[in-house]
């Protein structure tokens, strides 16, 4: 016999399944007869699993969807999990990340007509480890302006290592510049740490910041910032928060602690207050001015000979009028306005300094001047002193008269009348006395020689 097969396919009407008709010829070969038969096939298709793996942070939940395909071939039943998995009606499936890849629950779906698809590999979770985060505070977390505290914080995981780790910080919200794990505040706000290890990121609880404002104050005078002798200035605090006070001159505390201070000394004075909150502040210094400098100085003994002199000198930066006691009353000396004056004759002297500035005049302390020496030769001709070399290196010679044969005290003065040398009962070898100074510095000096109630005073150089 001859079996002859075909297949004829009829296209489906809408969301229909297919059929497909097979045929058979049968032929018998010896006596030629034939017979035929045939079978229909209805093709229900399969449900399609549309899985894919999947990629998020610990923690972090996602929904999978599948699709059965038309919804003509419906309803469809999803059995997540299987075997042993419930049958859903959904098709989709809410999972939850962990710290590395996992693998997701299998899926059977089943169509209206009873055929049966499964996805065809296990899908999976690649997740990353998310940060466990903390912050704290290296110190006092309400502190005065211009202070500040150092925030920490902390990443870390328990099971697993963080790789590319990244920070940031935020106030109120904003992000910072700061990209550090620590951050140094310095002002009011809410502080948050936030650490990101490959892209998943974790927020720490906060921290708040209080920084208090620093009190005002000002310090001004009563009237005006400079005085003279016996007229004090009242300096004047003022602080509308202030609970204490602390007054400095040039630095260094002085007064008591009120809002005002009775000053009688020149200096820069501030004022330091302390408010409620323990903030310190304090005031632009004011600068108090008080009389002028009335300090004066000598060039040299105050007591010399006929035809010698001393060269007084005040403080400079002001306004000078030199005067001389005479009949109970200091007189202008005429002329006498530079800031030195050297006197020839013998009496008191005073400078008057005048502050041009604040119009303040005080007097210095007198000086006296004695010229009543008797110089050798005056009223006896027939002394004859000498005194070689001058200048002089090391050592000079004091040659004398025959009648000052007693014995001799020599004294040398510097320019400012400080004593630097003194010999005392000293012995003339053949009227002349050798004197060695080598010890001295280069200057110019005042040589007095006394005997025989007698005084010798010659200006002498050492070179």
């Amino acid at each position: 016999m001859v079996y002859e097969w075909s297949i004829r396919n009829f296209l489906p009407a809408i969301n229909q399944p297919t059929v497909e008709v097979y045929s058979v010829l049968i032929t018998e070969i010896a006596s030629g007869d034939t017979a035929s038969a045939s079978i229909s096939i209805t093709n229900y298709p399969n449900p399609s699993v549309l899985t894919t793996n999947q990629y998020g942070c610990e923690g972090q939940q996602i929904y999978v969807h599948s699709s059965g395909g038309s919804p003509a071939y419906g309803p469809y039943t999803y059995q997540w999990g299987y075997p042993g998995g419930t049958p859903s009606t959904s098709d989709s499936i809410l999972l939850t990340f962990g710290p590395a890849v996992v693998f997701g629950p299998d899926l059977q779906i089943t169509n209206g007509f009873g055929c049966k698809a499964e996805n065809s590999q296990t899908l999976k979770l690649f997740g990353s480890p998310t940060p466990v985060v903390s912050i704290s505070a290296m110190g006092p977390t309400t502190f005065c302006a211009g202070g500040s505290v150092e925030l920490l914080g902390e990443a870390t995981h328990p099971s697993h290592s963080l790789l590319n780790l990244t920070y940031q910080w935020k106030k109120y919200g904003a992000f910072q510049s700061d990209t550090d794990s620590s951050f140094s505040a310095t002002a009011t706000g809410r502080y948050k740490f936030i650490a990101s290890a490959n892209g998943c990121a974790s927020t720490s609880n906060y921290i708040d910041v209080t920084v208090n404002p620093l009190p005002t104050v000002t310090v001004s005078p009563s009237g005006q910032v400079s005085y003279c002798i016996g007229q004090p200035v009242t300096l004047i605090a003022t602080s509308p928060t202030a609970i204490s006070y602390q007054w400095k001159r040039n630095g260094n505390t002085t007064g008591g602690s009120v809002n005002s201070l009775v000053v009688s000394t020149s200096g820069k004075y501030k004022a330091i207050v302390q408010d409620a909150n323990g903030c310190v502040r304090a005031s632009a210094p004011i600068e108090v001015v008080g009389p002028p400098n009335n300090q004066v100085s000598a060039s040299g003994p105050l007591t010399f000979c006929q035809g010698g002199s001393v060269t007084f000198t005040a403080a400079a930066g002001y306004s000078y009028q030199w005067k001389k006691r005479t009949n109970g009353n200091y007189v202008d000396i005429p002329l006498a306005t530079n800031q030195s004056y050297t006197a020839t004759a013998t009496g008191k002297y005073k400078v008057f300094v005048t502050n041009n500035s604040t119009g303040c005049t005080v007097s210095s302390a007198a000086k006296t001047v004695n010229v009543n020496c008797r110089l050798v030769g005056e009223s006896n001709a027939e002394f004859d002193v000498e005194v070689y070399p001058n200048p002089f290196q090391s050592q000079f010679t004091i040659s004398l008269p025959d009648e000052w044969n007693e014995s001799i005290t020599v004294m040398l003065y510097d320019l400012s009348g400080r004593l630097v040398y003194q010999l005392e009962s000293a012995t003339l070898e053949g009227n002349e006395l050798d004197l060695s100074v080598a010890h001295l510095k280069n200057g110019t000096y005042m040589l007095q020689v006394i005997a025989n109630d007698e005084q010798f005073k010659r200006v002498i150089v050492k070179n």
